[in-house]
Formats: structure tokens, C-alpha cells, sequence
């Protein structure tokens, strides 16, 4: 992303990492419980976990895993599409209840390992590769090539983009394959939002321990200290969530006065600002009225057309790589290429995937690829 930004001529402003989720920076708040992360699994932990699951949920997870299926993580690009639950039922064909339900853990430890990922979405019907397979290292960096046979039919689907858009697109066009028409039914959108707040001082930062990042089951979900300016101006992204909390947002959105400089879908009222602030003074245990208004903000809200989601889940049976590459050309007697950010790939959610959907059109014209040359 940073190459191509200098090759169009923009200038770039370093922006330090390590605002995550760094153990000794992070405040926990989980069912009305101020925690750190090292306390997870311990007698504090707000849960009523058994005695085996009284763990770190990071823990747990790669447990179940170990215990439950034969993935171990070796060689990644095969065990994703070939690791199988303890009933020999390949994983990429489940969905995330489906395996996790195999595995007998409480409902308690499934509301434990959910509410302490920093996303909602996963844990449901969505296919269980994303959250359930734990020893997943170095899974990022291995370009996949399945060695798969090509899919024939597509009752799993094979579309990797916002299906409202899709449907809306095909309508209007003469090309109606039933096999790319079945592919909307491959992915599911996934709501998200972001809001960020900009003070004339980082009010967050304040006491002993300095908290950049906060997590909780509160509807904001998670807050970054997103940066400081030279006269002091400081950014807080004050939530980013998605799934059931998206709406409450956007409600709240749509209600009271707008208090940002942009009237646009960008716009920031009242409403939430005294919403996110009743929640993060929960958080950070001190009063609401301590915590200064904003000069401004902006918010976005990836729920509705064209995009209806900010990323994807992909549904069981879903064989990502093949798909991918079928969608960059998906009429073979026909010169259409479909270059698209939302892919769900590597990058699926980032910027870096529009510059990926355009490296795999320039692929089928054997031009070097941008992304892996200087």
C-alpha cells in the first residue's frame, strides 16, 4: 500500500504501531468486571467456567482444537481444506457451532472465548477456519494453493463480494450464469463500524497505568488510543465493533444533533457521543461528566448498500483460493475481470486487498506481479 501511495505522489506520515492489545496497556471490562489480561482464567474471571476450562481463552481455544480435530498448523496450506473433527467431517465443510457443539464445552466457555475476541463475528454459521483451527502460524504470509479439484456445481457458493451489491449488479446485467448467480449464497456481510473522536487532549491517558487499548462486552467493544498531535490534539477511536452492536450505532447515528464539522455519513451526533462516553466512563471507573466533549469526530457504519458489511464470513464448503481465482475471471469465453477489494482472501477488510484483486487481474496477462516486486 505504502509503495503504490509514493508512485501516485503522496506523502506518507509514520504512524507508530503497538496501540493493540499489549498486555501491560490493555483494560479488560467484562460483565461489570475491571480485569487485565493476565488475570483471564483466574478466580476474577466473570464466568462460571469448569474447572478445565478455567484457562486463558487463547488457551482454551487451541485445546479444543488439539483435542478436537487432527489440525496441528505444520503445513497450513494443505490442513486447512484436509484437517477433520474427531468424527472424520473435514473442517472447511463446518460451520463454527457446528464444531464447537462437537466439542461438549459449556455455554459459558463459548460466551468466555467469544466475548474475549476482539470480533463477534465467526462464531456462528460462518465456516469454522477463521476461529476454530488455533496453530495457525505463519498462515498469513503462505500463498494457499490447495491442490483441490476444480468445483463443479456451487452449492456452497463461490462469490467473495457484498451480496446485495452483487445481486443489484446482476439484475441490470444480460449475464446471468447460474453458477455465478449461485455464488451470493457462498459469504456472509459482516456490519461493522468505527467512531473516532478527536479532544483537545487525551483525557484516556490519564493515572497510573496509561491505557491505550480497551476491550469489553459493552456494545462500543474496543477503543484505541489512536494518536497525539503536536499541539496536544489527540485521537480516540472510540469504538470499533461489528455485528449485533452495528445498529445501535447507527441508530443512534440517525438521532440528536450533530456535533462533527461533516454533515455527510461520516457524521457524528450527540447521541453518540453520550452513549460512548456513558460506556468508556465504566471502563476507566471514573465519572461521565470528567470526560471532556469532543472538538470533533467521524463515524462509518458498513451496513447497508453497496457494501452491507466491512468484510466477509465465508459459509461452510467454502474453498476460498479457488474461488478467488475463479471470480478474477469467472466468464471464460468472455474479456470480464472483476477487480475488487472485498475479497476474502489474506487482506479480506483491508486496503491491501483492492491492491491484491489487481495483481490477480494482471496474472491472467502474465505480467510480473506488482506486489512482490520493488
Amino acid at each position: 500500500m505504502i509503495k503504490a501511495g509514493r508512485e501516485l505522489g503522496l506523502t506518507f506520515v509514520p504512524f507508530p504501531e503497538g496501540g493493540g492489545r499489549i498486555p501491560e496497556r490493555t483494560l479488560l471490562y467484562m460483565r461489570n468486571t475491571h480485569l487485565r489480561i493476565f488475570e483471564l482464567g483466574g478466580p476474577r474471571t466473570p464466568y462460571r467456567l469448569r474447572p478445565e476450562e478455567s484457562r486463558n481463552p487463547d488457551d482454551l481455544s487451541r485445546l479444543l482444537s488439539e483435542t478436537y480435530s487432527n489440525y496441528n498448523g505444520t503445513n497450513p496450506n494443505v490442513e486447512l481444506f484436509t484437517a477433520t473433527t474427531i468424527d472424520g467431517v473435514p473442517l472447511y465443510l463446518q460451520s463454527y457451532t457446528d464444531v464447537i457443539q462437537k466439542t461438549g464445552i459449556s455455554l459459558e466457555a463459548r460466551r468466555y472465548i467469544k466475548d474475549n475476541n476482539l470480533f463477534q463475528s465467526g462464531f456462528g454459521p460462518e465456516q469454522c477456519l477463521e476461529n476454530f483451527p488455533n496453530a495457525r502460524r505463519g498462515f498469513e504470509n503462505i500463498p494457499i494453493q490447495t491442490g483441490l479439484p476444480p468445483f463443479v456445481t456451487v452449492p456452497t457458493g463461490m462469490n467473495s463480494f457484498p451480496a446485495e451489491f452483487m445481486r443489484q449488479f446482476l439484475l441490470s446485467n444480460p449475464i446471468s450464469n447460474p453458477q455465478f448467480l449461485s455464488a451470493l449464497d457462498s459469504v456472509l456481510d459482516v456490519q461493522s463500524s468505527k467512531i473516532f473522536l478527536i479532544y483537545n487532549y487525551p483525557w484516556w491517558l490519564g493515572g497510573s497505568h496509561n491505557f491505550t487499548f480497551t476491550h469489553s462486552d459493552l456494545p462500543y467493544r474496543q477503543s484505541y488510543n489512536w494518536g497525539i498531535s503536536r499541539t496536544g490534539k489527540a485521537v480516540l477511536l472510540i469504538s470499533y465493533t461489528d455485528t449485533h452492536d452495528v445498529p445501535f450505532w447507527s441508530r443512534l447515528q440517525n438521532t440528536g444533533n450533530i456535533i462533527s464539522k461533516r454533515y455527510d455519513e461520516t457524521r457524528v451526533t450527540d447521541e453518540v457521543v453520550k452513549q460512548a462516553h456513558l460506556q468508556l466512563s465504566r471502563v476507566y471507573n471514573r465519572h461521565v461528566n470528567s470526560i471532556p466533549d469532543p472538538i470533533d469526530g467521524m463515524m462509518f457504519v458498513w451496513n447497508k448498500y453497496p457494501y452491507n458489511g466491512g468484510w466477509v464470513g465465508w459459509k461452510p464448503g467454502s474453498r476460498w483460493y479457488d474461488i478467488k481465482r475463479y471470480l478474477t475471471r469467472p466468464f471464460l469465453q468472455e474479456n470480464i475481470y472483476i477487480n475488487h477489494g472485498y475479497w476474502g482472501a489474506e487482506h479480506n477488510g483491508w486496503g491491501e486487498s483492492s491492491l491484491e484483486a489487481a495483481d490477480d487481474v494482471l496474472s491472467f496477462f502474465n505480467i510480473p506481479s506488482y506486489l512482490q516486486t520493488n
